[in-house]
């Protein structure tokens, strides 16, 4: 990771509808970041956040149902080999949430299929559980992305602060939390 800087705001505007979901393009001037990183929330629902020098792009949206977590796989492996563009430094997904009521088991069948994805493609990636980011970005893992940006649906604000972990950006949440 890169040294830390802090953000002090977000505004993330109105999302344009896309096939998959929904897409909002941010503003975002961070000069030393050359090439792109990514930052995955994964899962049947997901959020996928580019941040690029300039900007981000950042998707929140479902896979249309599928009949296993296999099958979903495979779609986020596609989605990255079709996404995700060459110049891409770095990526990190929202690992396991130990002790989290949620179908953990099927989400790893999903998580890697956004791993392979990106693998195929020779992106560094890690997986990042989902309390160590958000105490990097937020200075508090008690504190979730979804109630800090409050406009964006809870997967696309996930990866958000997934790819904010993986730039090395803090942000700084005084006045967003409601």
């Amino acid at each position: 990771m890169t040294d830390a800087l802090t953000m002090k705001k977000i505004d993330f505007g109105e999302p344009t509808k896309v096939p998959f979901g929904k897409c909002w393009i941010v503003p975002f001037d961070r000069p030393y970041i050359t090439g792109s990183i990514v930052g995955i929330d994964p899962g049947s629902r997901y959020g996928v956040t580019i941040i690029h020098d300039t900007f981000m792009t950042i998707l929140g949206g479902a896979f249309i149902r599928q009949r296993t977590e296999e099958e979903y796989a495979e779609l986020a492996f596609d989605m990255m080999s079709e996404l995700i563009v060459l110049g891409t430094n770095m990526a990190a997904i929202e690992g396991p949430s130990y002790g989290s009521p949620y179908h953990q088991a099927g989400l790893a069948h999903i998580r890697m299929g956004f791993y392979l994805g990106l693998r195929q493609r020779f992106i560094p990636t890690t997986l990042v559980a989902p309390k160590s980011a958000r105490k990097f970005v937020f200075g508090s893992g008690k504190i979730r992305a979804s109630e800090v940006w409050t406009t964006i649906n809870p997967n696309a604000a996930d990866s958000v602060a997934i790819a904010m972990y993986a730039a090395g950006i803090t942000y700084d949440i005084q006045g967003d939390l409601k």
